[in-house]
């Protein structure tokens, strides 16, 4: 499937519950970065009678953005209501901190 999750930890003590949870999805931000710095280094290629062409940047992140396979997998964990983030891509943690969050199921 395009999303997959699985709950990795569940902790339970009185009123306070730690559940620890993997996500995979799509590496979008690694698309988007390659898609931007491509149309940096070849702006010609988006233009029209030599005038820069926003819909054709628009069209090529869309179809790069379409054509991404690469997954990158978040690990996180929730006490109670608040949220602390292990963002990682599968090598390095990128952002490790806590979030006041309220999700609703």
């Amino acid at each position: 499937g395009d999303f997959k999750y699985e709950i990795k930890d569940e902790k339970i003590d009185g009123n306070t519950a730690e559940v620890t949870a993997q996500i995979e999805v799509y590496d979008y931000y690694k698309t988007q970065t390659e898609v931007s710095t491509y149309i940096t280094n070849h702006q010609d290629e988006f233009n029209t009678n030599g005038i820069f062409d926003n819909n054709k940047v628009l069209e090529y992140k869309i179809k790069e953005l379409t054509n991404t396979k690469d997954k990158v997998t978040y690990t996180f964990t929730t006490i109670n209501e608040d949220i602390i983030l292990n963002l990682t891509n599968n090598k390095d943690i990128i952002i490790n901190e806590k979030k006041d969050m309220n999700i609703e199921i």
